[in-house]
């Protein structure tokens, strides 16, 4: 169950991601659907770890546990909201990223560039590296956090809802299993990145 103020706030993420990332050629799909990931893994990141370093590498068992849940304690994860989403908008079970590769790959590209490690075909690459959107639409996602009372444990649940609704607006020119790994791949490369300060 959704809280009405987390639906809420995911709409209004929506309209204000579209309103930064729309041009004279409308929006790029994947442009947005990346930087909205790594606003999520940002957010999972720092309700998770409110002391991080001011720069460098993170490793957070604390941040996984948000991003993937724990079944056996009926809590669910960020990637199940996002899954769930990407499956209703038509992909496949075949079409989903297996989170646990994602996880080992990107533990192995730490320290390394390029960073996250994106999987998807180079035509559906984003067209700016999406961590940069972290430091340049922060202060309006935190406002928008702000206005609809959220905690910090629900941050990163709104950001992935807005996410589900771009990925079910663009299905027509984007696959949503290409969408969902993309947003997987991006999001959990974040969460091992301290805050940046700047666009890089």
């Amino acid at each position: 169950m959704i809280p009405p103020a987390v639906a809420a706030a995911s709409s209004d993420i929506l309209k204000f991601l579209i309103t930064c990332y729309r041009n004279e050629r409308g929006v790029h799909a994947e442009t947005i659907i990346g930087a909205a990931a790594a606003l999520a893994g940002e957010s999972a990141l720092r309700a998770a770890e409110p002391e991080l370093p001011e720069s460098g590498w993170v490793v957070s068992e604390k941040t996984s546990g948000l991003l993937f849940g724990d079944h056996a304690r009926g809590q669910v994860g960020l990637w199940d909201i996002l899954r769930e989403g990407a499956v209703k908008a038509g992909a496949g079970a075949a079409d989903l990223p297996d989170p646990a590769e994602v996880t080992a790959r990107t533990a192995e590209a730490v320290g390394g560039s390029p960073f996250p490690p994106i999987s998807v075909p180079e035509r559906h690459y984003p067209h700016e590296w999406s961590p940069n959107a972290c430091p340049r639409l922060r202060d309006g996602i935190e406002q928008i956090f702000a206005d609809h009372g959220l905690e910090a444990a629900d941050m990163a649940k709104a950001v992935v809802l807005a996410i589900v609704l771009l990925i079910n607006q663009t299905k027509g020119v984007l696959p949503p299993g290409i969408a969902a790994t993309l947003a997987l791949e991006v999001m959990v490369g974040v969460t091992h990145m301290a805050p940046l300060r700047e666009p890089v």
